[in-house]
């Protein structure tokens, strides 16, 4: 620590001195003792050399002093806290997508489109976001863009349409049914 003290004393400041202090103090020893000042005095200029080399190696020093006892301290805070705490909040394909819609309110179209890219990025078959990516992109000229969203909104329109109409009658329930009535029959 004393030879960390001698440093501090040749830039003019305490050792309790922050980072931008220190810095400050720097920046203006260098001033007074850049060699450029002195081209006409060859004496003063050697001076200054020999000043400018003992304050650039302080410098250096209190700046590595500095970092390491930073590091220390937050190593000793992360070492020392009782619960390491992380937040992750996991957002849905609907906050995505109302926050789409509110940038598209607002005519902000660009994040808009991210949001709904996300919203979809989430859930592949948001036919909602489909449709409203679809119309913003329209009503921003990109047509054939416009077209492929609806195109692929219109794919889940029927896909979903398909799965509800499959649930309804499925051939394995009609066996079923004719199984119980011919058991109702015979008895």
């Amino acid at each position: 620590m004393n030879n960390v003290t001698q440093y501090y004393a040749i830039l003019g400041i305490k050792h309790t001195a922050s980072p931008e202090a220190t810095k400050k103090a720097y920046r203006n020893l260098a001033k007074i003792w850049h060699p450029d000042r002195y081209i006409n005095n060859p004496v003063l200029r050697e001076k200054a050399e020999i000043e400018i080399k003992k304050i650039n190696q302080a410098y250096a020093i209190i700046k590595a002093f500095q970092a390491e006892n930073t590091r220390a301290s937050i190593k000793q805070e992360i070492n020392h806290s009782p619960h390491a705490t992380v937040s992750k909040t996991q957002n849905t394909p609907e906050f995505y997508y109302q926050q789409g819609v509110d940038y598209a309110n607002s005519q902000n179209y660009q994040d808009a489109l991210i949001s709904l890219a996300q919203a979809i990025k989430l859930n592949a078959d948001y036919l909602e976001a489909y449709q409203y990516r679809g119309f913003i992109l329209s009503k921003l000229g990109y047509e054939y863009r416009a077209d492929a969203e609806f195109k692929k909104a219109h794919q889940i329109k029927v896909k979903y349409k398909i799965k509800k109409s499959s649930k309804k009658y499925t051939p394995q329930a009609y066996i079923n049914r004719e199984d119980t009535t011919e058991a109702t029959v015979k008895t």
